[in-house]
This record gives structure tokens, sequence and C-alpha cells, in this order.
């Protein structure tokens, strides 16, 4: 079911996550499908969602395989599945980060309701980590993620421990902005704004 997206503000979203502890349970499928169908629905200005977000307490994101559609965009291929597209993380662990970090610009469904009312701010992140988690059929995997998509998997994490991207910007009276004017700079410029 399409769900509703919780707003800054929203106590739940500030405060970590429980432990899934039964992965087949009807309250964990139902977590599931609703993050990936808002997910779908939403997949024009969505690279990830955290249950917080739509009202669960429990530590389940779902993160849009970025990765996997570049490689598909590179080799022409046809489009990533829905399924793969979008992969199911079951307490999610990171268990190793590089040390040379990279700066992406994020935003979030959680802070903005519409596309003209998103703030967006840069993050630096390790470009690579290594983490652990369970997917949606109940397998254990082991993921390196490098890039954008690990920008995307941090920031799901984020928030499955009750923080906010905003938190993590630098300078963020300088730093942060709203995607008309963002997308204003990136239209004249074809580059993101230097980090202040």
């Amino acid at each position: 079911m399409i769900k509703d997206v919780l707003q800054i503000g929203e106590p739940i979203l500030e405060k970590p996550t429980k432990e899934v502890t039964d992965i087949s349970s009807s309250e964990v499928k139902t977590i599931i499908n609703d993050l990936v169908d808002t997910c779908i629905a939403m997949s024009e200005r969505s690279a990830g969602l955290s249950s917080n977000q739509i009202g669960y307490d429990l530590r389940i994101c779902v993160c849009r395989r970025t990765d996997l559609e570049d490689q598909s965009n590179r080799e022409s291929s046809s489009a990533v599945d829905d399924k793969t597209l979008w992969e199911v993380m079951i307490n999610p662990e990171i268990t190793k980060a590089s040390k040379d970090e990279s700066a992406y610009w994020e935003g979030c469904l959680s802070i903005g309701e519409t596309e003209k009312d998103t703030i967006w701010g840069p993050v630096w992140r390790p470009d690579t980590i290594t983490l652990i988690y369970t997917n949606r059929e109940g397998e254990k995997k082991e993921l390196e993620a490098t890039d954008f998509f690990s920008h995307v998997v941090q920031h799901e994490l984020d928030h499955l421990d009750g923080v906010l991207f905003i938190s993590k910007v630098p300078n963020p009276e300088k730093n942060l902005w709203k995607s008309p004017r963002l997308n204003e700079f990136l239209e004249k410029n074809k580059e993101f704004p230097p980090v202040a």
C-alpha cells in the first residue's frame, strides 16, 4: 500500500528503530510491501525509504540499486525490474567503511512534501561500504556499495538510527538549498554548487 511519508518534526524520525526479530511476521511483510509500493509510486523523487518514514518502528529500509541502473544504462540493456531495483534490507549493518570520502548532494522525502519544497545539501560520507543484512526472502546478504549507491544506503541507515541528513550538512546556513534555487543553479552551471 502506498503510504504518506512522515515529515521532519515527527518524533518517530528522531528515534532509533528496533531490530526485527521475526522476519516471517505479517507486520514485516506489510512494512516491506508498503515501503516498496511507496518507493515505486515516488520513484521520480526517491532513492530509498526507511520504515520509520512511513510510521513503522522496525529496522527495515529499501534502497534503490542505482549501481544496477547505471550498469544497465552503460550496457544499453533492458531496465532493471522493480523487485531487483528496490533492495529490501532488514537489520542492515555496516561492517566496513573506506577512509576515502566524497560529498553528494542529498535530499529527503521527509524534508519537503513536494519536489518544490525539498531541501538539499551536501553530505560527506565514505565512498565505499560493506554491509550485511537480511533480504525479503530471509537470506543473509553481504554487499559492497560504492559511490552514489553507498551514499543512498548510508542515508537510509541514518534514518533507521534516528538521524536526518540535514544534521550532517556542513555550514547548513550556506549549504542547504530548496529545489527551485538548486535547479536554477544546476541549469545555469551544469554542476552542483561548491560546498561552502
